[in-house]
């Protein structure tokens, strides 16, 4: 029962992690017809390793997609929340 609470707990947080980031990137509309350069778009986060090998495989394609680049420290999901908390 244990493990069933703690791999809900990791879920819970990868789908919040996963959940800000698209959040984050709603895509930009333009009515105008002559297109104007985006701004770069860095998103830098840390927080839990275990969905990290994820990370690492979806945000360049994620990049690719939106342009978007998604910088991500798997440090353990304390260390993040204390990041996130502390606004560093």
């Amino acid at each position: 029962m244990v493990k069933l609470i703690k791999w809900g707990i990791w879920v819970g947080l990868a789908a919040c992690v996963s959940l800000f980031i698209s959040a984050c990137a709603s895509p930009e509309v333009s009515t105008t017809t002559t297109e104007t350069p985006k701004p770069a778009v860095v998103l830098t986060g840390a927080g839990a390793s275990f969905p990290n090998f994820l990370y690492d495989r979806y945000f360049p394609a994620f990049k690719q997609e939106t342009g978007i680049t998604v910088n991500y420290e798997g440090v353990g999901s304390g260390a993040g929340l204390r990041q996130f908390i502390g606004e560093t």
